[in-house]
């Protein structure tokens, strides 16, 4: 039976390939897809979270499994509303979560969430859920480039180009 130590290097592992396959873009789309899965299913030390919704985002990216992609973000993103540390771990105590600087982090944590689950929901045609999700990303951390460019995407699909080129230009 494999020990902690053990899960914990395998979720590691699955998080170190999942990087090394996002920054390829003519990567194998199902080593891909294992990877991100892996990384769901072997979490690594403190919370996978955010590398769940990196997932989701580069299977978006990539047209790949869509629905699953949309069902990472969103799984993501309840589980961070359900746990109040988010993005900290729970003995983290650099930082006062209640503090200005706690709010703020909290907030760019959450509008990267927001946003991955918007992206995911865009790619897989889900235009409407995709708008509330990205400008709920922007209210939380305006001026974040990756949002400003899915909701410039966003926009272009909608044929709305000026709005498109002002975001883009943001």
């Amino acid at each position: 039976h494999p020990t902690t130590d053990d899960k914990l290097l395998l979720g590691q592992m699955y998080q170190a390939l999942f990087e090394t396959l996002e920054a390829d873009p003519l990567c194998d789309p199902a080593k891909l897809l294992k990877a991100v899965r892996g990384m769901k299913d072997h979490p690594a030390m403190g919370s996978n979270i955010p590398y769940q919704a990196g997932g989701a985002v580069a299977l978006a990216d990539r047209g790949i499994a869509l629905d699953e992609a949309v069902e990472l973000a969103r799984d993501a993103l309840a589980r961070s509303e359900k746990n109040p540390a988010f993005p900290y771990l729970e003995e983290d105590t650099s930082v006062d979560h209640d503090s200005v600087e706690g709010r703020k982090n909290r907030a760019e944590a959450m509008a990267y969430l927001h946003d991955a689950l918007g992206w995911a929901l865009y790619k897989s045609g889900h235009t409407s859920e995709a708008r509330k999700e990205l400008e709920k990303a922007y209210a939380d951390d305006p001026g974040e480039a990756d949002n400003l460019y899915h909701l410039g995407q966003l926009a272009r699909g909608a044929a709305d180009l000026k709005r498109a080129e002002k975001l883009f230009v943001e």
